[in-house]
């Protein structure tokens, strides 16, 4: 009778993992690779940059996010985007909750 309850009971929609079973985008190993292996190549701007100047500082902060979603775009042209969902206001709640305990513990802290 349980299973009866369970399958009239109604389900939402849980966020879940895109690509994972070709849904919306297939991506094969080799593509995995690449996507791997800009990430890596992120990660060797950030550790071996050594150029400073006023604008030289960001170079590694832009390269870091920028290669690795470059390679995604690259491999999924139609649905890069689907690892990202739209900011809800329980999301901007959320940031804003993080950001006053963040300043709170910093004062205590200080």
């Amino acid at each position: 009778m349980t299973n009866d309850v369970q399958a009239a009971a109604p389900t939402l929609p849980d966020p879940d993992i895109p690509y994972y079973n070709g849904i919306p985008q297939v991506i094969t190993g080799r593509q995995w690779w690449l996507v791997m292996a800009a990430i890596v190549a992120g990660f060797a701007v950030v550790s071996l940059w050594g150029l400073g100047g006023a604008w030289g500082h960001w170079i590694p902060v832009i390269a870091l996010p920028l290669i690795p979603l470059l390679a995604l775009r690259h491999v999924a042209p139609e649905h890069w985007t689907a690892i990202f969902r739209r900011v809800s206001l329980r999301d901007v709640l959320l940031m804003l909750g993080i950001w006053i305990l963040n300043v709170v513990v910093t004062v205590v802290v200080g």
